[in-house]
């Protein structure tokens, strides 16, 4: 018999088996992987779930807002006009807006001057002065489109701010406190000395610290 025909012949070689603390390790670690990634899963589907309730939420506060300021619009470029009560359609945006004023004026006590907070949610006062009631709607209008709905401030991570720096944290892509922390911490976000600047000026950003020391 040659060589090659005994290397034919050769016994297949016999698979090493594992002891049975090797076996454990790599079933264990196999469902930690397994557990791994089903945690992963939950908090995609979650956080999907969350995103699409939010764009939900946003694009009918942006149409509320959009009913209430057209209403105001209307009275503006017909003085004249017989001013009526918003028609059904209109009146339950006109009522959402409302709330949500008088939602960001308790956070924010100088969202709403003295004059205007008295005739909340009054149509017939209301409309005695629209152009101004426009702009709250436009301010409003910009709350939303950086992120702010309803439900975020009134339940969100950042309940309590006022909606001015609440604006500056969404959109610099900060969304709880402990992307606020890492972000003072590596100096991303930082006081601007500067008193007109649309940043975290000294007030905003003595209220802010104030704020995130009574967190958890």
């Amino acid at each position: 018999m040659t060589d090659t025909d005994a290397d034919a012949y050769e016994l297949p070689t016999l698979p090493r088996y594992r002891s049975w603390a090797e076996r454990e390790a790599a079933q264990r670690a196999t469902r930690d992987a397994e557990r791994d990634a089903l945690v992963q899963r939950i908090q995609a589907s979650r956080a999907s779930q969350n995103r699409h309730e939010r764009e939900g939420s946003q694009r009918r506060q942006l149409a509320d807002i959009q009913v209430f300021r057209a209403l105001m619009l209307d009275v503006l470029e017909h003085p004249l006009a017989k001013t009526k009560s918003p028609r059904s359609g209109s009146f339950a945006s006109f009522k959402s807006v409302c709330s949500l004023i008088k939602q960001r004026s308790g956070e924010d006590p100088s969202f709403l001057s003295p004059g205007l907070s008295q005739s909340l949610p009054f149509f017939y006062k209301m409309v005695s002065t629209p152009a101004a009631w426009i702009a709250i709607a436009d301010r409003l209008a910009d709350h939303t489109r950086a992120g702010l709905t309803r439900e975020m401030t009134a339940l969100g991570p950042f309940a309590g701010l006022r909606v001015s720096i609440r604006s500056i944290l969404v959109n610099m892509g900060i969304q709880n406190v402990v992307q606020l922390r890492g972000a003072i911490a590596s100096s991303s976000i930082v006081l601007e000395h500067d008193i007109s600047s649309n940043g975290l000026t000294r007030r905003r950003w003595g209220e802010l610290l104030k704020w995130l020391d009574r967190q958890p």
